[in-house]
Order: structure tokens, then C-alpha cells, then sequence
């Protein structure tokens, strides 16, 4: 019997906009009510909006998954029917890059659990595990839905500033030191730090090395053409030869993303 209903925890006004759907199937109700409940409490502390769908059946989460873009599904693998594992291939032939993660009272399966790739295996004796692989969870498809807006970022000496990833457009490494370029025109002030260090923190955040001296923002290219890639403001940047292909690469996949 088809029994999901979507529940909105009403964040989509924060900082952090978009939306995160998350499928919970068990056919034990009071397991999908605490995990619910953990989901819940974790997209408000994340300022996330989060929907939650719950399915009792392995049937009736596939049929979800087939109509709704899903990104990530929590399910047991214990269930009459169409069990976990059978759900969990099936969903990786709709979706290839669903988050699944199995909270199961059958502990001894995680090692099974491995050939459908989960991002996490949760044992119900320990379902308090749930609480920060929830967090991890979320931040994961932020990063995969660009929903992250502002990230700390180490410079040398320790110290840490706060970037926003939607206003900086790129970054320009002048000998020891670093310059950011932003939207608005403006540009920060020299801050003393290595370009690798800093191309390592941000490269999963959409930026890449696309010149020795240059690390661009892929959310402010317009288009590569050439030898440049060229930003909504029309600066164009070069693009060195070396760097051509993995700035293609990187760009595209940036396009897909949003």
C-alpha cells in the first residue's frame, strides 16, 4: 500500500535556499517517525529546507523515485517484498547519484551492504549515529546543488576569513600574496597565502587552477573561448594550455549541477 506523505520543514527563506528531498522507507512506523524527527532537527540546525517523503515498502519508494527527484533515500533492509538491497539497485538505475544510506537492525549485512555503494550503514541498536550522518548528508548534496553560500578559508599564519563563494569571481596570486576580485567591482586587499593551499580548500566548491596565476569561480564564467574563459563582467581570464582540458571538465561539470 502506498503510504508516503511529504513533510517541509519551511527553511526556504535562509541564507541557504533550495531544497533537499529525502525519502525514508521502513515498514516499522516508529522507525520512520524517529528518523524523521533526527532529519528534522538537523535541517534546521544545517538552515536547510529539507522535504521528507516516507514509504513502508521497497515498491512504493521506487515508484517515489521514479516521479520526484529524490537526492537522497534512508531505508532498511529488512522488508517484505522488494527488500533493501533489491530497492537499492533499482533506485542506482533511476538515479545514479542518489545518497543511500541503510539503517537496518541486521548489523551483520554491512559488509554485504557495500556492493550498492551507501553513504553510510546505520545499525537501529545505534540510531543515534544518525544524527551526524544526517549533517554529513546534507552537506554533501549542498556541495553537489551549489547550496553552500559561504565557507571559512585558511590563509597562512592561521588565520581564517569567511568567503562567499556567490561575490568572488576569482582569485589572482601576486607573488606571496593574493588578490580577489568580486562582482561588485570591488577587490580585496593583499592577504598573504599559497595559490596550491588555497586551490585545495576550494576546488570542490566549483573553482579551478585554470593559469598558474589564476583560480576562477565557475559560477562567473560566462564562457572559455580560445584561450580565456570569459566572466559575466567580460573580463576574460587566460586559460594556459596545461589547464585547458581539466577547466573544460571542471566548468561542465559545474553546468550540470545547477
Amino acid at each position: 500500500m502506498l503510504s508516503h506523505y511529504a513533510w517541509d520543514n519551511g527553511y526556504g527563506e535562509l541564507k541557504m535556499s533550495g531544497k533537499i528531498e529525502i525519502a525514508i522507507c521502513d515498514d516499522e512506523k516508529i522507525y520512520i517517525d524517529e528518523i524523521s524527527e533526527r532529519i528534522r532537527r538537523a535541517a534546521g540546525e544545517c538552515e536547510v529546507r529539507a522535504v521528507i517523503h516516507t514509504c513502508d515498502s521497497g515498491e512504493d519508494l521506487i515508484k517515489l523515485c521514479e516521479e520526484k527527484a529524490v537526492d537522497a533515500a534512508f531505508l532498511d533492509i529488512a522488508m517484505p517484498g522488494t527488500d533493501g538491497f533489491k530497492t537499492a539497485e533499482r533506485l542506482s538505475e533511476i538515479k545514479s547519484d542518489i545518497l543511500l544510506v541503510f539503517v537496518s537492525s541486521r548489523e551483520a549485512m554491512v559488509f554485504s551492504s557495500y556492493e550498492y555503494k551507501p553513504f553510510w550503514f546505520v545499525p537501529k541498536s545505534q540510531i543515534e549515529m544518525l544524527d551526524t550522518v544526517i549533517k554529513k548528508l546534507i552537506k554533501t548534496v549542498q556541495k553537489s546543488q551549489n547550496l553552500i553560500r559561504s565557507i571559512p578559508l585558511r590563509l597562512e599564519d592561521k588565520e581564517t576569513i569567511e568567503l562567499d563563494l556567490e561575490n568572488v569571481m576569482y582569485i589572482k596570486s601576486e607573488g606571496h600574496y593574493l588578490n580577489m576580485f568580486f562582482k561588485d567591482g570591488t577587490k580585496s586587499g593583499s592577504l598573504r597565502g599559497a595559490m596550491y593551499d588555497i586551490e585545495r580548500q576550494l576546488e570542490e566548491y566549483g573553482f579551478v587552477r585554470c593559469h598558474k596565476q589564476f583560480l576562477v569561480n565557475c559560477r562567473a564564467i560566462s564562457l572559455i573561448e580560445n584561450a580565456h574563459c570569459v566572466l559575466i563582467d567580460k573580463t576574460k581570464l587566460p586559460i594556459s594550455r596545461a589547464s585547458m582540458k581539466k577547466t573544460k571538465e571542471i566548468f561542465q561539470k559545474y553546468l550540470r549541477s545547477i
